[in-house]
């Protein structure tokens, strides 16, 4: 008999056997009472790690309260972003794992799942406030995927495209299933559309992504100079501080919705000495809606009024 392989690959495999035949041997295994909070992780090098936590049960701690503590939980009791991480426990991830891994056993329930994806900087106070608005939803799963601020553009896509799909697969009666990004994120998110092939639902969109505060057309100081040798791997900070012209549009079964704040309250927007602005008119995804968000709305602020609104039916 040859010998067992010790590389990762075959590790992750061997233990997605193991899930898959005796539903024990990993802690992501769980029953679907416990809704997942997963997080996405994409390295450099486009590798992937993905975290899962229990939903919130009481508020996250709000960035800008007082924080006196009263009525506060044992969460709440820690430092805001202790709280925040607690809720996350590591899980490897790739093809081989099944889906009771993502969905629990039985066939997942008929409600909402959210796909986060931050900004620069943004896995932080910006979702403090989101995560349990969310919730109140009673989705199936909430997952984040963060990203590194160093990784290439081309990884940073396919990493995303990869869980995407993979969420999607799993969660076939996800009513809706929805990807919520924000700010740089929701440039990732724009140029992975195309590659989110999830198909329809009842012959409407199966997912839906929405963009909140992205530079889509790119804070423009390169103007439109050469990119880099490899221009499919350029460094998506790279790629931020040129000037887009545009995405391609979405694979069928996916709805985009860019939802623009506007300068002075969002300082992200503010237009360079040449006047190109961040939010330009009609850069996003080719045939996604454009909805112009209160112009009083802040950089961050959007991002909770979005996800209040989406919880509230009206986005989408």
């Amino acid at each position: 008999m040859a010998p067992l392989t010790h590389s990762p690959n075959a590790f992750r495999w061997a233990a997605a056997v193991l899930v898959a035949a005796t539903g024990v041997g990993l802690p992501a295994c769980q029953l679907p009472r416990f809704r997942p909070v997963t997080k996405l992780v994409s390295k450099a090098m486009g590798e992937s790690r993905w975290f899962r936590v229990e939903a919130p049960v009481s508020p996250l701690p709000d960035p800008g309260a007082s924080g006196d503590g009263e009525g506060a939980g044992e969460a709440e009791a820690l430092p805001p972003n202790e709280a925040y991480d607690k809720r996350l426990n590591p899980l490897w991830i790739d093809e081989f794992t099944p889906c009771s891994a993502l969905a629990g056993f039985g066939a997942p329930p008929r409600a909402p799942v959210y796909v986060l994806v931050h900004g620069i900087y943004g896995d932080g106070p910006e979702w403090w406030p989101v995560l349990p608005v969310l919730d109140q939803a009673n989705p199936s799963a909430m997952f984040m995927f963060r990203w590194s601020l160093i990784g290439q553009h081309r990884e940073l896509v396919e990493s995303l495209s990869a869980g995407v799909l993979r969420i999607a697969a799993c969660f076939p009666n996800a009513t809706p299933l929805v990807l919520l990004s924000h700010s740089a994120g929701g440039v990732i998110a724009s140029a992975a559309a195309h590659g989110f092939t999830v198909g329809t639902k009842g012959g409407g969109p199966k997912l839906w992504v929405l963009t909140v505060a992205s530079p889509l057309a790119g804070v423009g100081y390169r103007g439109h100079e050469a990119p880099p040798e490899d221009d499919s791997g350029a460094r998506l900070v790279y790629e931020l501080g040129g000037s887009q012209e545009g995405y391609p549009a979405a694979a069928p079964g996916v709805a985009v919705i860019h939802f623009r704040t506007t300068y002075p309250s969002d300082k992200v927007m503010k237009p360079n000495v040449f006047g190109h602005a961040p939010n330009e008119r009609g850069v996003g995804v080719a045939g996604a809606r454009e909805v112009d968000l209160p112009v009083e709305l802040g950089h961050v602020p959007s991002l909770l009024y979005v996800a209040k609104e989406l919880v509230a039916g009206r986005a989408p």
